[in-house]
């Protein structure tokens, strides 16, 4: 598996882009807050977070493509800016519909299916649900760290329960991104 340092920029400058832009729809509508925010309701800390959440699931994506010995799939430019504002548009159920969290968690995970039967690859399946889990388990310990709160959980939990099923968008873009980027890299096929 080799991930160059562009390969490495772009996965970073993505996950910090869309990750704050969804994180600040989260503060805006009171869907989480941090402690001491610096600007706009925003901690420091935020686009850093979302560039290494980046680079960990452009690279965990690499790195199972590798163990599963697939090719990345072909993606196109358009494609990834619809991926990336589909992933936008997952973020709005989560604020507008916040009293209705098992509802939220039923339309994203719908979504996904629908994204992922049109468009994923077995690559994909277990690149998602490992990032679900993983993801909501970072989460979690940051919120016992302190360092943000959700306002409003399900069951106890420290974080909604739509959340692994945001991980599922957010990995599946990002896996989408790896794709292209590996396949700018890819040997082309002999022609027939």
């Amino acid at each position: 598996m080799r991930v160059s340092l562009r390969e490495l920029a772009i996965m970073a400058g993505t996950g910090s882009l869309a990750g704050t832009l969804g994180d600040r729809f989260h503060t805006a509508y009171d869907v989480l807050r941090y402690p001491q925010p610096i600007w706009q309701q925003e901690a420091w800390f935020v686009p850093f977070l979302f560039a290494a959440a980046g680079i960990a699931m452009g690279v965990g994506h690499r790195w199972l493509r590798g163990i599963l010995s697939a090719a990345p799939c072909e993606r196109r430019f358009p494609t990834l800016v619809v991926g990336l504002l589909f992933f936008w548009a997952c973020y709005i159920p989560t604020a507008a519909l916040g009293h209705a969290p098992v509802l939220v968690t039923v339309l994203l995970v719908a979504a996904f299916i629908l994204r992922a039967w049109l468009g994923g690859s077995r690559v994909d399946v277990v690149h998602v649900l490992a990032t679900a889990i993983i993801g909501t388990g970072v989460e979690a310990l940051l919120i016992r760290m302190g360092h943000f709160e959700y306002l409003a959980t399900s069951a106890g939990l420290a974080v909604p329960c739509w959340l692994p099923a945001l991980y599922l968008h957010g990995a599946l873009i990002a896996g989408h991104l790896d794709d292209a980027l590996e396949r700018a890299h890819w040997p082309a096929a002999d022609p027939v």
